[in-house]
């Protein structure tokens, strides 16, 4: 057993990693997965539940060792924001990502006319303890229906501003509700204009590899303030979005590398003896 939980928690070098290692059933405001980093509640005008803990625990192929449970982001009048002291508390330059898994575990609900979608998660320009609505988010993570009611689309939206607005760029593949996709987006800032920002996703690269092409970018409107300062999450009531959405493994980091880790070497060298030492237990036991 000492074996194992040293195996699982290899590769956690980024900024904030929540891998949501609660009791299932608790809310998520108020919950700090490190010190320097807690889940803020805000309203977004309206009455509802808080996002909760489900204990349905999210794993892909080649990242590193899943961690407690999950969290399932549901339509809600509630906003939720987080940040690590390990970033700056203004990111205004430079590159910075954040991954997770998902899995829309029930499409029932999601919107099957719109052309826009609708997003719950992304960067936003508002300090981690704000408790308002959110105005505007960097690199938001957009769902869209797929062909049929029962395959969904994922895209990316850099941000809307006044006077811009910024294309939503979907990927052409379809996933079902017995997918888990490892999701990388990022936030590039550009210091040309007050429009070429370019936010970019991912969808289920590979794990310690550098960073191909993107799937697709979304440009055209920088976010608002200039600054990345929180990450948010949002599902208010009257968005298109589906009653299903279960996230997992989140990961914010200013490289690539600290946001899609594989297993540290020390645990596969880890089980290779835990393995090794239960055989020649086993064979003493005949």
């Amino acid at each position: 057993m000492a074996v194992m939980a040293l195996a699982a928690v290899g590769g956690r070098g980024a900024a904030l990693y929540e891998g949501f290692n609660y009791t299932a059933g608790l809310s998520l405001g108020g919950l700090s997965p490190q010190p320097g980093s807690t889940w803020v509640l805000g309203n977004a005008g309206g009455a509802g539940p808080e996002y909760g803990i489900t204990n349905l625990n999210l794993t892909y192929p080649g990242l590193a060792p899943s961690i407690g449970n999950a969290l399932w982001v549901h339509k809600t009048a509630k906003v939720e924001r987080i940040w690590s002291t390990d970033l700056p508390a203004a990111v205004s330059s430079g590159s910075i990502y954040y991954s997770l898994l998902l899995r829309v575990t029930d499409l029932t609900g999601l919107n099957q006319t719109s052309t826009a979608g609708a997003f719950f998660c992304g960067f936003n320009n508002a300090a981690p303890t704000a408790t308002s609505t959110v105005g505007f988010a960097g690199a938001r993570l957009q769902l869209l229906h797929g062909a049929d009611p029962n395959h969904y689309r994922v895209g990316i939206r850099n941000d809307v501003v006044s006077g811009n607005s910024a294309n939503i760029a979907y990927a052409t593949a379809e996933f079902t509700t017995a997918d888990t996709l490892f999701l990388v987006l990022g936030y590039t800032f550009n210091t040309g204009s007050a429009t070429d920002d370019v936010a970019s996703l991912w969808i289920n690269p590979t794990p310690g590899n550098p960073p191909p092409s993107p799937d697709v970018t979304s440009t055209g409107a920088d976010i608002s303030g200039g600054s990345i300062r929180s990450f948010v999450l949002r599902a208010l009531t009257g968005d298109l979005l589906p009653p299903g959405i279960v996230m997992d493994e989140l990961r914010i980091g200013l490289t690539w590398d600290e946001v899609t880790p594989v297993p540290e070497p020390l645990s596969y060298g880890l089980l290779g003896l835990g393995a090794l030492a239960l055989l020649l237990r086993s064979r003493r036991l005949r």
